[in-house]
């Protein structure tokens, strides 16, 4: 279904519920709260706090319902409903140094980014950057980088001075950043809510013409004429030419050797007068030509006698070593509120934080890396993310969807 689809069937469902219908309203609660919900839960960190403004939000939107029948794009319409209830918890906002020094020179969406498909997956992704910020730098990344605001037009809704807009804007991507890459964190949220500026330059870009060239028929044979010239990857080219040597050098080596590996030695002829003679490492020495085997007196070792050693008796006999039992190792209980459970677990996305405890209050120590296995030795729930300790002091956290985990019972 396109966008446009989408408007009028919305805009359809929010007239029906004006006049009263309320299947026409449970189908837009149904559809619509928890988009909604996520939109909250980017300005606020705490999720019953998020949960109310939802609710207060859905109240001023049924109220108004008409508005958003006639709005020409009602989704948006009721998103900027939210973002009042839910910008007004964060007031007042204010920027914490004011030196800071904003340029939205980097703010551009990487286009090979690695954006996931599912769009549930995407929200967890972004919250788990804004649960890094304050209330102020939450309003101000939403409003930037979700809503799309310019820095003046974020100066009007939050009271503030345009330099004081920049500089809390320069302190909040500083603060992404640590997370993931700025280019990253726009592909994420314009996949949920493109651009409009992006979406217009992408379709206003004009399409290369490509002419075709002149064909020439002479002799009913085609001759086709200014064709363009290719570039000769020259390494390219003798790296093939490389591999095929050794390739036809190791086939040649191989024939060579199952064929001549059971190829009969030449007999001298009878007309040859000379005698022909073993060479250096053909046979052992006394090895006749007729296979036969003469002994040589300088190969003939004469035997000599040995005398019969007697054993000595000893006037102290060595006592049998007793084997001393080994204690049973005793396993030391596990404290409460960690589980004994071990295992190893797989990274299944990118830029998941390696903290030093377990929690999202520690600091985080370095990234891990997608699709390496790491082994656990602690597992504890916390915050509602499942927490596994990989080292000393490095803990991983889980959803359920960001890493595989496989236990081991000791």
């Amino acid at each position: 279904m396109s966008e446009t689809d989408k408007k009028m069937e919305l805009a359809e469902l929010a007239r029906r519920a004006a006049d009263g219908e309320r299947d026409a309203i449970n189908a837009m609660m149904k559809r619509y709260t928890g988009e909604l919900y996520f939109y909250t839960r980017m300005y606020n960190g705490d999720r019953e706090t998020a949960r109310g403004c939802v609710q207060a939000a859905i109240r001023t939107i049924l109220g108004r319902i008409r508005e958003c029948s006639e709005a020409p794009d009602p989704e948006k319409w009721m998103r900027s409903i939210v973002s009042k209830e839910a910008l007004a918890l964060n007031l007042p906002v204010h920027a914490e140094n004011l030196e800071e020094k904003y340029s939205s020179q980097d703010e551009k969406k990487d286009p090979y980014a690695d954006v996931p498909y599912d769009d549930e997956d995407v929200r967890v992704g972004i919250l788990h950057v804004m649960d890094t910020l304050n209330p102020s730098q939450r309003s101000a990344a939403a409003l930037r980088y979700y809503e799309h605001k310019t820095p003046e037009e974020i100066a009007g809704l939050t009271d503030l001075s345009l330099r004081e807009t920049k500089a809390l804007l320069a302190e909040t991507k500083k603060k992404i950043k640590a997370e993931m890459p700025i280019g990253t964190f726009l592909a994420y949220t314009n996949k949920l809510n493109p651009d409009p500026a992006c979406v217009e330059e992408a379709t206003t870009q004009e399409i290369p013409v490509v002419q075709e060239e002149p064909v020439i028929t002479e002799n009913k044979e085609v001759v086709m004429t200014e064709h363009r010239k290719r570039k000769l990857n020259i390494p390219r080219l003798i790296l093939v030419i490389v591999i095929a040597l050794l390739l036809i050098l190791g086939l040649f080596k191989v024939i060579s050797g199952f064929f001549g590996g059971g190829k009969a030695k030449p007999t001298a002829s009878p007309d040859e007068t000379a005698e022909v003679m073993p060479s250096e490492g053909e046979g052992e020495p006394g090895e006749t030509p007729s296979g036969e085997v003469t002994p040589t007196p300088e190969t003939t070792p004469a035997p000599t006698p040995t005398p019969a050693t007697t054993p000595t008796p000893t006037s102290e006999t060595t006592p049998a070593t007793t084997p001393t039992p080994t204690p049973a190792v005793t396993a030391t209980p596990t404290p409460g509120g960690q589980s004994s459970e071990t295992g190893s677990l797989v990274v299944n996305i990118d830029n998941l934080n390696i903290r030093s405890g377990a929690g999202t209050n520690y600091p985080a120590l370095r990234k891990a890396v997608k699709g390496k296995t790491y082994r656990v030795y602690e597992v504890k729930k916390s915050g509602g993310y499942t927490w596994y300790r990989i080292g000393t002091n490095e803990w991983l956290a889980d959803n359920g969807k960001w890493v595989t985990y496989r236990a081991e019972r000791q």
